[in-house]
């Protein structure tokens, strides 16, 4: 409690550390205690008996866990140096006398255990790798970039045609550092659990003024003496399958997956289409592939999951 209420608003690793140390010194038979306390602890969560996936309350320690989460700010603001980072840590712990928590991750929570795997994994003299991707495809466009035999620290940027500056002689945003860094997580991910491929896209400039659709229950049909090569070029690569996503001049959207093909500008989809008013022309139409999610969500469990 002292510590959480002791004003520590600094990120620099040594004003933490020195904060910390004014209050937590453990003397001899305290760290003996402690030591015994935490391997008997972390062994039981390694038993057969008592796995940790089923009590994981019974083995947490949450002062230990808010100790590692104080030092977040400090981790975060010296990232590109991990290797010291650890060194720094581990010689906070011998300060007080703490046995070595990276021999104990059992004890923590995921936020603290995830601190600390960053310094652990990350080797010493490694350079920050640069990753440049685009949002609607982070995840695929990252495998190419990324080192296969150690962990690294990324930095991140995302491609963009009205970039501010150029990376490796791609425009990218204006963002870098931490900000950028946690979107490619958050997009990566969600790429892991698309069940479309990025659209294909057909836009007005290619209609040429709207392009005529006709539907009839759950047939689609394109006017065929209406539009340029560049729709037929378009509709030639849409397959039974594809998801199909219209707009209209009038602001409808609709959206729908392709079930059969009835001819060379005809579809039948899976629902029904309501009618759209004559003379209504297409300003936009997307056209997506389906793709197997890595992960998948499952309501059972409540848990996300490696795909079947």
């Amino acid at each position: 409690n002292k510590l959480s209420t002791g004003g520590i608003e600094h990120v620099e690793f040594g004003r933490v550390a020195a904060k910390c140390e004014e209050i937590l010194q453990l003397n001899a038979p305290e760290r003996a205690a402690l030591q015994i306390a935490m391997g008997t602890l972390s062994r039981a969560s390694r038993s057969s008996t008592m796995r940790l996936d089923d009590h994981p309350a019974s083995y947490f320690a949450p002062d230990l866990d808010a100790l590692v989460l104080l030092f977040r700010r400090a981790f975060l603001a010296d990232i590109s140096n991990p290797a010291r980072n650890l060194q720094r840590w581990r010689d906070f712990e011998s300060e007080i006398g703490l046995p070595h928590l990276e021999a104990h991750l059992s004890l923590l929570g995921r936020k603290a255990k995830r601190l600390l795997l960053g310094l652990l994994l990350v080797p010493e003299g490694v350079q920050q790798t640069t990753v440049i991707v685009n949002r609607d495809r982070s995840f695929l466009d990252s495998l190419r970039q990324l080192p296969t035999k150690r962990a690294c620290v990324l930095s991140c940027y995302f491609e963009s045609a009205a970039g501010t500056k150029s990376i490796e002689g791609k425009r990218v945003e204006g963002g870098e550092g931490h900000g950028p860094r946690k979107e490619f997580f958050i997009t990566s991910s969600a790429d892991t659990m698309k069940k479309w491929s990025a659209p294909r896209v057909l836009s007005a400039d290619r209609i040429d003024g709207g392009l005529s659709v006709n539907f009839k229950n759950n047939r689609v049909d394109f006017d065929s003496s209406s539009g340029p090569s560049a729709v037929d070029s378009f509709l030639d690569d849409v397959c039974v399958g594809d998801r199909l996503m219209l707009r209209f001049e009038n602001g409808t959207e609709i959206s729908r997956v392709i079930t059969r093909r009835m001819g060379a500008r005809s579809w039948s989809v899976d629902q029904v289409v309501e009618e759209i008013p004559p003379g209504v022309g297409m300003i936009h139409c997307e056209a997506q592939k389906p793709t197997k999610p890595l992960f998948q969500f499952h309501r059972g469990s409540g848990q996300t999951w490696f795909s079947a």
